[in-house]
């Protein structure tokens, strides 16, 4: 299910300041991943650690993958991200994260760029 309120760069979509959401699973994936791990003060072990990579080093693509994997657990668990298939690249500095799970009998993917060092 494509979300609804995503910008044509696949950025959550803003309104009154706000980060306009709704149900879908590549919502989901995204407020995760975007979110600063124990940032939200509900739920401070909501989000993702990856930014907590200084840099490239040998471990750092398996440890950014462990990250995110963790920042999408609870919807591995909630059974919103059947056959959770995550990949990490390094290139150019950034991690360059692809996200994949099915929806219903197809696959849906998002990608995500991140500086590494903040």
């Amino acid at each position: 299910m494509q979300s609804e309120y995503l910008t044509v760069d696949g950025e959550l979509e803003l309104a009154a300041g706000d980060v306009r959401l709704d149900d879908s699973p590549r919502s989901d994936v995204l407020l995760a991943l975007r979110t600063r791990y124990g940032s939200c003060p509900l739920d401070p072990t909501f989000g993702d650690r990856t930014y907590e990579i200084e840099k490239v080093t040998r471990g750092a693509r398996r440890l950014a993958e462990s990250f995110t994997r963790q920042a999408l657990d609870h919807l591995v668990k909630a059974r919103r991200l059947p056959d959770l298939e995550v990949r990490v690249d390094i290139v150019n500095r950034r991690f360059k994260r692809s996200v994949s799970y099915r929806v219903g009998k197809t696959r849906e993917a998002v990608e995500l760029t991140t500086p590494i060092g903040g």
